[in-house]
């Protein structure tokens, strides 16, 4: 692990002087070393634990069913994706032994072509289109009211959701969303059309209603209105991902503070992650073939600016590490360095793309392995900053990574209160790691005073 802070600060140049503390320095740096080495073994370790647990999870399963195609397909894709990887590794190696002339040419990294995922884990039950219910809440008869009272009438919380034939105006253009999210990773929709703009509309009074009542901005979706645009969404994840999608049972709702963020940090409720990162390893996102199995979507309900809380990822074309889930560089785009207050960054920063400006009900989305994060609202933008929710969709043949089971269509469309409760308070569990908002359980009496 050769670092660059042994040209920065050699021992020889301390020991000309000084020989005890030209020593002293070495061996600290020595030690740093080792500690970043130990630190990226473990880290790489874990990576790799969590891919074979849910593909031998996933084989395991289709055995006891006697499905023994799925399996083979399923380890035939893992086979295929280690070949991948272990390729790139003697590509690397090609390339420290050859000549300077030679160094100078990129070596072209291609898919293994191999089969496709496998299907996720479901059980004879079809675990897929149910959702566990908490056996020790029983909610008032009259709670979907007392949601409802607390949103002033703006949302809905009844759990009719009647979606069949809603789309988000973005059939004409399945193509060309497609093709962004293989060239460039993400996507930015059209001009949303009115009736979309009017749900989030009233999505964006809903999380102005929570706040006001201190109710973590997550519960947003414990109302009809945000699982309708989930609705509405899926069909089109259906032709992006070319397949039936599952949603991964964790999803996500942001209301930036400027004047929070201002006096207590950036952790508090309606919060973003501000660090630029991947959700899922280069295997995760895409199969063998270079088809993606994962898709982020994220629906604005306000206006985006770039001075108000927007998003940014970084483009395909840029990102040298985005199939290199072999090396450090993959997960850890953001490294905090030996220097006091310094990061580097695997990814060129001029390269990057802010998703603004953007009208409200604007559909996004990016592959799993995009890097992207979330900006802070400026003070100029305060009086309107902005609000967003998401979640993702999974290709329904590919391996599941939690330990919760995905929902389908069906299961969406039919959630209870008491489920979607359920789900939100898993969701911010999993997402406890940038947000300090006290997990619940939440209700709308207790928000209410009564």
């Amino acid at each position: 692990l050769d670092a660059p802070w042994m040209q920065l600060c050699p021992a020889s140049a301390a020991s000309d002087s000084d020989p005890k503390k030209g020593k002293g320095l070495a061996n600290k740096v020595m030690k740093m070393k080792e500690d970043i080495t130990r630190e990226v073994l473990n880290r790489a370790t874990a990576m790799a634990d969590r891919e074979e647990r849910a593909v031998l999870m996933t084989a395991v399963n289709a055995l006891n069913k006697s499905d023994t195609t799925r399996a083979l397909k399923v380890l035939e894709e893992r086979l295929m994706q280690l070949s991948r990887r272990g390729q790139q590794r003697q590509n690397d190696s090609s390339d420290d032994s050859c000549t300077e002339e030679d160094g100078d040419s990129d070596d072209e990294l291609r898919h293994r072509k191999g089969s496709s995922g496998s299907n996720l884990k479901d059980d004879e039950n079809d675990e897929a289109s149910q959702v566990a219910t908490p056996l020790d809440f029983l909610p008032p008869a009259d709670e979907a009211i007392e949601w409802e009272s607390l949103c002033q009438g703006h949302l809905s919380a009844k759990c009719r959701l009647d979606c069949e034939g809603c789309e988000w105006g973005l059939g004409v253009h399945a193509h060309q969303l497609e093709a962004a999210i293989l060239e460039q990773g993400y996507f930015v929709g059209p001009e949303p059309p009115a009736d979309a703009q009017q749900l989030a509309g009233q999505v964006m009074q809903g999380m102005i209603a929570l706040r006001k009542a201190g109710v973590p901005t997550f519960y947003i979706w414990m109302f009809d209105e945000p699982w309708q645009v989930m609705l509405r969404m899926w069909r089109h994840a259906e032709q992006v991902l070319q397949g039936p999608v599952v949603l991964e049972p964790t999803f996500a709702a942001y209301h930036l503070d400027y004047s929070t963020a201002a006096s207590r940090g950036n952790r508090y409720n309606g919060t973003n992650f501000a660090l630029p990162h991947r959700d899922y390893t280069f295997s995760d996102s895409y199969d063998s073939e270079g088809r993606p199995k994962v898709l982020t979507i994220w629906i604005p309900v306000s206006e985006v600016r770039a001075d108000n809380g927007c998003m940014y990822v970084v483009p395909k074309e840029f990102d040298e590490y985005r199939h290199r889930d072999d090396v450090q560089e993959h997960m850890l785009v953001q490294q905090s360095g030996w220097l006091q207050g310094k990061s580097f960054l695997s990814f060129p920063l001029a390269a990057v793309r802010a998703l603004a400006p953007a009208a409200p009900a604007t559909a996004m989305g990016w592959s799993g392995n995009t890097i992207h994060w979330g900006s802070q609202c400026h003070k100029a933008s305060a009086d309107c900053p902005r609000a967003s929710i998401a979640w993702v969709f999974k290709r329904a043949d590919a391996p599941h990574q939690l330990d919760v089971t995905p929902v389908n269509y069906e299961a969406a469309k039919n959630l209870t209160l008491e489920q979607r409760r359920l789900m939100i308070q898993s969701s911010m569990a999993y997402f406890r790691h940038w947000s300090t908002v006290e997990q619940g359980p939440w209700s709308a009496s207790s928000a209410m005073g009564k």
